[in-house]
């Protein structure tokens, strides 16, 4: 009797332990999750391209909250929010190749870089990408909308807590 209570308890402990070993330390990995993953593409995507993996997370919760269905009233799509026909000439993306997340990140990535290339500051970047870049070229700074300030403030504030940052 004394041995079987003592199994009993023995069975309960390992069962226990295991339950706080799995919560606790991921030993095994867990199956796909959606932001998760979504998250880790976005992060080799940043260092590929190198820019600061922070700034393209802030980049991507301002524009899609990180829904990769995502379309706005004007008809960007995706993580990005990569117009089609930008995703067509820039990237030679599909309207539906634009909804692959990996695919949206990669264009948008490319696109969002080269304007930081072009500009040389993270502020006129995020204008260019958010406005266009014939506007801001044509005007040498960043358009006075309304939405474009909000979305570059936005932005900034979350990459590194302040929109001073040139």
């Amino acid at each position: 009797m004394k041995t079987i209570n003592i199994f009993m308890i023995g069975v309960a402990v390992g069962m226990i332990l295991g339950v706080y070993v799995l919560t606790y330390f991921e030993i095994f990995h867990r199956p796909f999750s959606g932001v998760y993953d979504l998250e880790s593409i976005a992060w080799e995507t940043a260092r590929r391209h190198d820019i600061d993996a922070s700034l393209l997370f802030a980049i991507v919760r301002q524009e899609s909250a990180w829904n990769p269905k995502a379309v706005s009233p004007k008809g960007a799509i995706g993580l990005m929010q990569i117009m089609p026909a930008t995703g067509k000439e820039f990237c030679g993306l599909s309207r539906k190749q634009l909804f692959n997340p990996q695919n949206n990140l990669e264009c948008g990535t490319a696109y969002f870089v080269r304007q930081l290339k072009y500009f040389g500051s993270v502020r006129l970047a995020l204008c260019a990408y958010n406005a266009g870049p014939y506007r801001v070229r044509k005007l040498g700074n960043c358009p006075n909308f309304k939405e474009t300030n909000q979305y570059v403030h936005n932005i900034l504030k979350n990459w590194n807590g302040t929109d001073k940052y040139e």
